[in-house]
């Protein structure tokens, strides 16, 4: 019981010990309770709820531990805190320390990597597939005549369509979610200038269809409300300009039921919008016109003004029903370049709207606790201003973002703050978060990589790397593989001499040829003795490839990774020494492709890929690790003069031997002969270690 005496604190009173010794027990002891009363009634944290707390700060703070054995020293038991994780799927994972030894995982937080299954480019639908049949996550071409089924009834079976599957996954995105949507559109427009397009919802669990298969048209008319309408007629007014698109409107042209400030002299843009019914389809009662000058006629922006219309009803009012749109008047302010920031400068001295670069080891303050001050920064300003977007409003955002990516994914750090202008003091860590959602993969459909290698990349069985490295890029993947082939020379019989060509020292030497406008030196040599090694030695074709190499403008060529050296080991090509520069050595042709490609085409970036380990040397069992070659040296000597001789050119390196995760417990599911990539498993692993490479040191 509890006597609730009131007296004064300090009181010996035999009952006021009584009730305070249980209101200590429970602060003590309760495992349910945040707080508890004392005797007085004033509420105070139990110690559970002061653990809870310090919990709350420590995940509030963001700080990420490298793993879980230096985070669960640096809390207390009960507390909660944040590692990295090995797993790529995973970007970080929330722990509980429950002893000084042990651990429990909470949760993970999935990392960008797992949605690119999403993104997945799956090829041509299988013929006769249904749509049942094609519920992975990605993007299929369904081919003209191939016996589709499950379609819409719209569906012309005589042309092509690309089919989009979505299923986001359970609570930390991965797998595929039991519901999902299909997208079906024409490849090309089949009604004027529009596509067609259907979705419908799925159920994994019951992929019964029912009627029309559960497609629904979906935007079949959204280019209607783009299209192109030409010249408004002289002396048209607006109100009967109600069709949706843009329109152009000429100067003196006699045009009426024009805003008040419209100059007859200017060419303006009429913009219609009209949404139609709840299919997309015709004109609805209700649309919205825009007009915007042509060019601007003053302070560098063009004016423009808007209208509600009631089809119905089109009587205007008063200056014909237009209203200025002053909500882009000074928009540019926002994103006005500011330059440099100035040295020593604060975050909360860059508060006027705008992009300011800050550059190395400038002493400036209030930046993020992960802020690195020897390298550069975007910092943006973003202040909305008033209610007519002019000034500088109250309060804003700023937001900081590297300059080159530092990380290993390749994706630029960014963190965000809020600022009130009227309390610019800004707290513990400066009140910056990182911003994690942001991370997107990059998008190279324009550039070129062109991938040189062994058989390995050249592919067999069908098991290629390079396409599904242009899967995972967009970019153009130029594969440049010739199987059996070496870094440095070949030597030692007829077949050898047919080779060399291929040796990547000695296709450096037809980059440079190239380059320098040397046709007797240049890719023709390439092709000559593709044609030669193909009547003389047969198997794989090279020519093909040699061709595809010698197409490309190399002027314009972006990235060439080189995958050498598995070879070069096999055949017990000398390692040579660190200055050699000639194709007799194993260093010699690395140094020499490298000045040969570099100094020749400086638009190109190099990286290197090492050597795989192999799963055998000569027979089933002896491994790389275990078996050197005729010349007694390991292959991890050769990945580490790999690794050594592109430091020294400071060219970057995928550790391909050590990091790639095959090794003697898993390599039947990855290198099924113990040495080639031929299996999907292999494929993408490889494919994903040169994308995850090319995206950390040139994304």
């Amino acid at each position: 019981m509890a006597y609730n005496t009131g007296n004064a604190p300090g009181s010996t009173d035999p009952r006021d010990l009584s009730d305070s010794s249980g209101d200590i027990d429970e602060w003590a002891t309760s495992k349910t309770k945040l707080t508890h009363p004392d005797r007085l009634g004033v509420q105070r944290k139990t110690w559970h709820g002061i653990e809870q707390q310090v919990n709350d700060l420590i995940i509030a703070g963001g700080q990420i531990f490298p793993d879980e054995p230096t985070g669960r020293a640096a809390v207390g038991d009960g507390q909660y805190f944040y590692a990295e994780s090995t797993n790529p799927d995973v970007s970080k994972t929330i722990y509980k320390r429950l002893s000084a030894s042990v651990s429990e995982l909470i949760a993970d937080e999935p990392s960008i990597g797992i949605f690119d299954e999403v993104l997945r480019q799956r090829g041509n639908a299988p013929a006769n597939s249904s749509a049942s049949d094609l519920l992975t996550p990605g993007t299929y071409l369904l081919l003209p005549n191939n016996g589709y089924t499950e379609m819409p009834d719209e569906y012309d079976p005589a042309v092509l369509y690309f089919l989009y599957v979505s299923a986001p996954g359970d609570a930390n995105g991965k797998n595929n979610s039991r519901y999902g949507m299909q997208t079906l559109i024409e490849f090309l427009p089949s009604v004027g200038d529009q596509r067609l397009m259907w979705e419908r919802r799925f159920d994994r669990n019951n992929p019964g269809l029912g009627s029309v298969n559960k497609w629904s048209a979906a935007r079949t008319h959204e280019l209607e409300l783009t299209k192109q309408r030409g010249v408004l007629p002289a002396a048209a007014s607006v109100t009967d300009i109600l069709s949706p698109g843009t329109y152009l409107l000429l100067p003196n042209n006699g045009y009426t039921e024009m805003p008040d400030e419209y100059d007859p002299a200017l060419s303006y843009f009429l913009n219609v919008h009209a949404p139609g019914d709840a299919n997309g389809n015709g004109i609805t009662r209700y649309g919205l016109q825009t007009l915007i000058e042509f060019a601007p006629s003053s302070s560098g922006r063009r004016r423009e003004w808007e209208r509600r219309f009631d089809n119905q009803n089109p009587g205007l009012g008063a200056d014909n029903g237009w209203i200025e749109n002053r909500r882009y008047v000074d928009v540019d302010e926002a994103f006005k370049q500011r330059g440099v920031l100035p040295a020593a400068a604060s975050a909360t001295d860059a508060l006027s709207r705008g992009t300011y670069l800050l550059l190395p080891n400038q002493g400036y303050t209030e930046m993020p606790n992960d802020y690195d001050p020897s390298v550069s920064y975007f910092l943006s300003t973003d202040a909305p201003g008033d209610v007519n977007g002019n000034g500088n409003s109250r309060y804003g955002l700023q937001t900081l973002i590297e300059f080159l990516p530092s990380n290993v994914s390749g994706v630029r750090r960014q963190w965000e703050r809020r600022f009130d202008r009227n309390n610019p003091g800004l707290g513990s860590a400066n009140n910056w978060s990182e911003v994690r959602a942001s991370e997107q993969a990059p998008n190279w459909s324009k550039r070129t990589i062109v991938a040189f290698g062994d058989s390995i990349t050249q592919g067999r069985l069908g098991f290629e790397w390079p396409p599904r490295l242009q899967q995972f890029t967009s970019a153009n993947v130029v594969n440049g593989g010739f199987g059996g082939t070496r870094m440095a020379v070949h030597e030692g019989g007829e077949s050898s001499v047919i080779y060399d060509p291929f040796s990547m020292y000695r296709i450096s030497e037809r980059v440079a040829a190239d380059a320098a406008g040397d046709t007797a030196n240049g890719w023709q040599v390439l092709i000559d003795a593709a044609i030669t090694k193909d009547t003389e030695l047969g198997g794989v074709e090279f020519e093909p490839i040699a061709r595809a190499i010698a197409n490309q403008d190399w002027g314009t060529v972006d990235y060439v990774v080189i995958a050498f050296g598995t070879n070069d080991f096999k055949g017990n090509v000398s390692l040579g020494t660190d200055t050699d520069m000639t194709g007799e050595t194993f260093k010699g042709a690395i140094n020499l492709t490298v000045a040969n490609i570099c100094a020749s085409r400086p638009n190109i970036k190099i990286v290197f890929a090492t050597p795989m380990w192999r799963a055998r040397v000569n027979v089933d069992g002896d491994d790389s690790n275990i078996t050197p070659n005729g010349g007694g040296v390991f292959l991890q000597e050769y990945v580490n003069a790999v690794i050594e001789r592109a430091a020294a050119h400071q060219i970057p390196v995928i550790d391909m031997y050590s990091e790639c995760g095959i090794n003697i417990h898993n390599w039947e599911r990855y290198i099924p002969d113990g040495l080639h990539i031929d299996s999907e498993q292999g494929v993408d692993l490889f494919a994903r270690k040169i994308y995850g490479g090319l995206k950390r040191y040139y994304g």
